[in-house]
């Protein structure tokens, strides 16, 4: 459908689709436990409130559709097919935004430090960063 502010599909183990095919959203994405889900995070519009991927195991790739106050305020991509080089880039570009007090939280994901400064300068701005861990 022609959804353009809010789709929340939790717990919808059956879902199938790539992140590709979702229509151009701009508030908020929920697909937690949507586990069926396939894609890249490039493929998502740049989305303002939520974005919780959790348990998505099969979505990979980085999140840089963000600018300015286009980034969510909340983030869950805990249980995703992230790498740590995905999570470096994902961090990178929330860093390059100018919204404040976020919380971005990937439980057992990693990254490295090429994303050193990015969380140093979320969290100077106010964002909780959670679970992830540096290699």
């Amino acid at each position: 459908p022609a959804l353009t502010y809010y789709l929340r599909l939790g717990n919808c183990s059956l879902i199938k689709g790539s992140l590709s095919d979702l229509p151009a959203l701009t508030y908020h994405l929920d697909l937690y436990n949507c586990s069926l889900v396939t894609g890249s995070l490039s493929d998502l519009p740049a989305l303002t409130s939520y974005l919780n991927l959790y348990n998505c195991s099969l979505v990979t790739g980085s999140y840089t559709n963000v600018s300015g106050n286009n980034v969510p305020t909340t983030t869950i991509l805990t249980g995703t097919g992230l790498s740590a080089s995905d999570m470096d880039n994902t961090l990178i570009a929330y860093a390059a935004t100018t919204k404040s007090n976020g919380t971005f939280t990937a439980t057992g994901k990693k990254r490295t430090a090429a994303s050193d400064d990015a969380v140093a300068t979320l969290e100077g701005r106010g964002w909780t960063i959670s679970g992830i861990t540096k290699e």
